[in-house]
């Protein structure tokens, strides 16, 4: 991209010489200030012609070299949140029903009182 933009300038800077050739093609005697309507027209001729690709150029060296951003990561950070939340409910749902099916009928995972051993 940077070889790209570097084609984009160097067309640019290319255009100042188009420019200037056709800016000597305006005729004389149109205006009694010629050399003010040569630059018009010189300035003008790049602007609309080769202007806009030194602003491509500036926007892709702009994209390549500006610091990074890192707020496009908040909304995947929130969702990685929620799917581990979801998965360690899940894992704890899982390991609540494998433990019920081990105990005999009538016995809760949680012991009594009277269960308990002594100290």
């Amino acid at each position: 991209m940077v070889a790209f933009s570097a084609v984009l300038v160097a067309i640019s800077l290319w255009g100042l010489w188009i420019a200037q050739d056709v800016a000597r093609l305006v005729p004389s005697g149109i205006v009694s200030d010629e050399r003010r309507l040569q630059g018009m027209v010189f300035w003008l001729t790049w602007l609309v012609c080769f202007a806009p690709f030194l602003c491509f150029a500036g926007a892709i060296l702009w994209s390549l070299f500006r610091p990074e951003d890192h707020s496009w990561l908040v909304p995947l950070r929130w969702f990685t949140f929620i799917v581990s939340l979801r998965a360690s409910a899940e894992q704890r749902t899982l390991s609540n029903k494998a433990e019920q099916k081990m105990l005999p009928p009538g016995k809760s995972s949680v012991p009594d009182i009277g269960e308990l051993p002594p100290p």
